[in-house]
């Protein structure tokens, strides 16, 4: 862990969705706060905990914390210095309030669950706005490993996390009233061995560690824009639905039955940006790293050499996933070419390729998009961006 960041972390808009927890620089250790002013000090019971969890909740799905003691490390501040110790310095103390029992397949003391170790965090009033977080900004922390289930692929699970998430949780132990010593807390720490850029703003995000429960896929994000809701749904010709697919993240799906031929999405009516290459190459070169980011991640290439960005905060026509299966629409050009060659369609709008049911998500093939420039493909690579899911 490092102790030494200087970087207050912010909030702002994030690129995988809502609003994340970023940084420009090595960033300061800061606290995931409980919520003091709750019943039992934001603590929960046992019985507390499994109602909640039997709730199907959008605060038992993204917020509950858990403080864990299976760690290295421990941040002590029983004598007021918040200095980060080995865990085995805990042996040091006596009169814990808290639980304790040894497990032999972590080889690590760990606390009994629902022993006052779990608590509900200091949550924003208005979770669309960054001010609303400055009493608690480490709650918009996201997880670059939502969406893969540690219990299923545990290997996968923490290779992503040591790759992504630039933060771990390290449990803090402080002095109560009572004159116990309790596990009250966690805190975000830098990794030691991550790259930091003091030039670049970055977002920062942590592992949650819950095992992903299939009713959890169904509960929406809790960070989810609304205020340009009318524009975002400007591009979109049917009735549609965005919720989580069978993939873990989010996809676009249908209200109601949609024919064949019917255009789902209208790339003139939408709010989508547009940009030559000439200009897309200008933007790539003095943009950050977390705008690049958004933009390879959700702009594509046409035939006449144009790039256009479907930006998820903007236009809900970026929810539309990608299949290597049975794509049910395409782009008007591809449409033409393959379906009907003498209809007039928009070549850039998308169209339902056969009669879609309702509930059933728009899905499309990316590999009949235009082919993107050797420069282009080098910054995909440089930032990370992973397409291999699109090779069949």
């Amino acid at each position: 862990m490092d102790e030494d960041g200087t970087c207050q972390p912010f909030v702002k808009p994030s690129t995988l969705g809502g609003m994340g927890l970023f940084t420009k620089g090595k960033p300061m250790p800061i606290e995931y706060k409980r919520d003091g002013s709750l019943r039992n000090a934001g603590f929960l019971t046992i019985e507390e905990n499994d109602e909640l969890w039997q709730s199907q909740s959008k605060l038992a799905s993204q917020y509950l914390m858990e403080v864990c003691i299976d760690t290295q490390w421990y941040r002590d501040e029983v004598t007021g210095d918040g200095a980060l110790r080995p865990i085995t310095e805990m042996s040091q103390y006596a009169e814990f309030g808290q639980d304790m029992d040894w497990d032999e397949e972590e080889m690590a003391m760990v606390l009994v669950r629902g022993q006052k170790n779990i608590f509900i965090p200091i949550l924003p009033t208005d979770e669309t706005s960054a001010e609303s977080y400055s009493d608690n900004v480490s709650v918009a922390a996201n997880d670059r490993c939502f969406g893969i289930d540690p219990s299923e692929t545990p290997d996968l699970y923490d290779d992503t996390d040591a790759e992504k998430n630039a933060l771990e949780m390290i449990p803090c132990l402080r002095k109560g009233e009572d004159g116990k010593l309790w596990w009250s807390s966690v805190w975000l720490y830098p990794r030691v061995d991550w790259k930091w850029d003091d030039d670049r703003e970055e977002e920062i995000t942590f592992m949650y560690g819950w095992d992903l429960l299939p009713w959890m896929k169904q509960v929406q994000p809790p960070f989810a824009s609304v205020d340009n809701r009318d524009e975002r749904a400007a591009g979109m010709q049917v009735p549609y639905e965005i919720k989580p697919d069978q993939y873990g993240g989010k996809g676009l799906f249908a209200k109601e039955d949609v024919k064949a031929g019917t255009m789902v999405w209208s790339k003139p009516k939408s709010n989508c940006t547009i940009k030559t290459e000439a200009e897309m190459k200008e933007y790539c070169e003095t943009a950050t790293h977390e705008e690049l980011l958004l933009i390879l991640n959700f702009c594509y290439c046409e035939d006449d050499g144009l790039f256009t960005f479907v930006d998820i905060t903007q236009d809900d026509g970026g929810y539309f996933n990608h299949t290597n299966g049975k794509p049910n629409i395409a782009l008007g050009v591809e449409y033409q070419r393959h379906q009907v060659k003498d209809c007039d369609l928009d070549p850039g709008s998308s169209y339902a390729l056969y009669d879609i049911p309702a509930g059933t998500e728009f899905v499309d093939n990316y590999n009949t998009y235009g082919e993107c420039p050797d420069w282009y493909n080098a910054l995909l690579d440089k930032h990370g961006i992973d397409e291999s899911y699109m090779k069949a």
